[in-house]
């Protein structure tokens, strides 16, 4: 194993890490908190809006086995971090015109499996790149509950809370951090190409 980088952060990493994480957070609070407001305005039962809410859960679940071993063995981590948002743009901006349960809960179970992978791989992209990591590590998180409370104070003040407009600022935001991502610092899988 390669030894551990142990120097000081620097201003430019840290932001660069803070940035990554901060936008992560703020896609998924854009909708999250509010989305039961807007699927009671399109009619849905208590129980499709419970399940609705169950897709991140599905998502947390399935997802290290659909995509952990592509992260570990074959693409690198900000690559992936990166393809994985751009696709989930698309899933967002689908789910904004659904208004029929059947359609739009498959659709947020497939969005959701692409964004919860997210985790894990800026979790690698920051335990790799971040000196001292037992340090660092938190300082950067911190940044996810700022991205979180920025979303939300955004739809709300942006009169979003009630309607489509959260999923389509999730998109916009999704394909900001999607682009931004390939920019991070390089992080090649550890894992050892071969059967699965």
């Amino acid at each position: 194993p390669q030894p551990r980088n142990t120097s000081a952060m620097t201003p430019t990493l840290y932001l660069r890490l803070a940035t990554m994480v901060f936008l992560h957070f703020f896609v998924w609070s854009c909708w999250y908190n509010t989305m039961s407001v807007y699927l009671g305005k399109l009619n849905f039962t208590g129980t499709q809006v419970g399940l609705a809410y169950g897709t991140t859960a599905i998502g947390a679940l399935v997802s290290p086995f659909l995509i952990g071993v592509i992260a570990d063995r074959y693409v690198p981590a900000q690559r992936l971090l990166g393809g994985l948002h751009l696709l989930g743009a698309a899933l967002l901006w689908w789910i904004s015109q659904q208004t029929s349960f059947d359609v739009f809960y498959p659709s947020l179970i497939a969005y959701t499996l692409t964004y919860m992978a997210g985790h894990g791989l800026i979790n690698t992209i920051t335990l790799t790149h971040a000196p001292n990591p037992s340090r660092w590590f938190p300082v950067v998180m911190a940044a996810a509950a700022i991205g979180w409370i920025a979303a939300a104070l955004v739809v709300n003040s942006a009169q979003l809370a009630d309607n489509q407009g959260m999923f389509k600022l999730a998109c916009g935001i999704a394909v900001a951090v999607g682009l931004y991502s390939f920019t991070l610092p390089n992080t090649p899988p550890k894992g050892e190409a071969g059967p699965v």
